[in-house]
């Protein structure tokens, strides 16, 4: 490509003036335009590129001037000449010179964090995926013979494969970890701190980096307060039911105790990390978290019979029961869908209950 120097800002009339001036290379033009230090009394004004003088098409009859891309120019644009039309300023030392880079074979870096922001804007606005996740079992149906096919009593589905599953609020499915039986591979941190604790741990290291920080909630066969302080090390929030026998003794009210005061009646305590509240409702409920607190309190409705006749009342419940009663559904109501469209086609394998059920969740 030939460019030519000039130190007037209009183009020249014809071509012998064109030929007046000084011609230069590509990689010069480029090196013009990218250098961050130009001369204190040179600016560039701007680069005209010329129509080509091979006797075809002009630039007028083209209609190509508004769709034109540098980093895709057609040949004989490369080849006909272009102009760089400098100005002389006066620029003081102290004044800061912005860099003017090229366009041509790169791109600004206001357009990349402009595009990146856009598509992340887009992801967010059409993804399912939420910080607030669930973890729990899903039953994939298999009556045949296998040594991994589980046996779960009181189940919709009785007999299957057993899955560890992750999903959110509204029953998509994030990802799960299949459970193998007693005599399968440990998972990691499972010898050190149990089964649950150690599923829950690696579902958490599965989950997509979408958002920064997870809150995760799952039922009491998972929650250890060595689970709660796990996830605390790795600033993910955990909520979940637990049975007193895995609070260490903490000194909560006896829950024979807590049965007779009103519904609605907590007892409660907390360190810098971790709090356990139990809760007054049909039963004695108790709840650790490490990410929800108590506050605010509010009133949920509840149905109590006074004098033989069933009637609405309004009882006291701490924040963290009802984060945990909103969110701690996800796993359910994916089972629910997918067995609302469950593949219809049966297969004699084993792998293949576990092949329709990738199509189910991808439904």
């Amino acid at each position: 490509m030939e460019a030519s120097q000039s130190e007037d800002s209009s183009p020249p009339a014809s071509s012998k003036q064109r030929n007046n001036v000084k011609c230069l290379k590509l990689h010069e033009i480029i090196e013009m335009v990218n250098d961050e230090r130009p001369a204190a009394d040179r600016a560039i004004e701007e680069i005209v590129l010329f129509p080509p003088e091979d006797g075809d098409r002009t630039d007028e009859e083209s209609g190509d001037e508004t769709e034109t891309n540098m980093n895709h120019l057609p040949g004989r644009i490369l080849r006909s000449t272009v102009e760089v039309n400098v100005t002389t300023t006066s620029i003081s030392e102290a004044e800061e010179v912005p860099a003017v880079r090229s366009s041509l074979g790169q791109q600004s870096s206001s357009e990349e964090v402009s595009r990146t922001d856009e598509q992340e804007s887009t992801q967010r606005q059409w993804s399912v995926a939420s910080s607030h996740v669930s973890i729990d079992e899903t039953m994939v149906p298999y009556y045949g013979r296998h040594s991994a096919k589980q046996h779960i009593h009181g189940k919709p589905l009785r007999f299957g494969y057993k899955l560890w599953s992750a999903a959110t609020r509204n029953g998509y499915l994030i990802t799960f970890v299949p459970y193998q039986g007693a005599k399968a591979a440990a998972l990691p941190n499972q010898e050190k701190m149990g089964l649950g604790a150690a599923v829950v741990l690696e579902l958490e290291s599965r989950l997509p980096p979408d958002f920064k920080s997870y809150n995760l909630y799952f039922d009491n066969f998972f929650t250890s307060l060595h689970l709660l302080s796990a996830l605390s090390e790795r600033r993910t929030g955990g909520t979940g039911t637990s049975s007193e026998n895995r609070l260490k003794k903490c000194p909560l009210m006896k829950s024979s105790a807590l049965k007779k005061e009103k519904r609605g009646a907590m007892s409660f305590k907390a360190d810098k990390n971790i709090i356990i509240v139990k809760w007054h409702d049909n039963n004695v409920v108790t709840v650790a978290s490490n990410c929800h607190g108590i506050t605010p309190i509010q009133k949920v409705d509840r149905v109590a019979a006074k004098g033989g006749k069933r009637l609405k009342i309004q009882v006291d419940s701490p924040s963290m029961i009802q984060k945990y009663n909103k969110y701690m559904g996800g796993v359910d109501r994916f089972d629910e869908n997918v067995d609302n469209l469950r593949v219809g086609i049966g297969g004699k394998k084993w792998w293949f209950p576990l092949f329709a059920f990738g199509i189910d969740a991808a439904c």
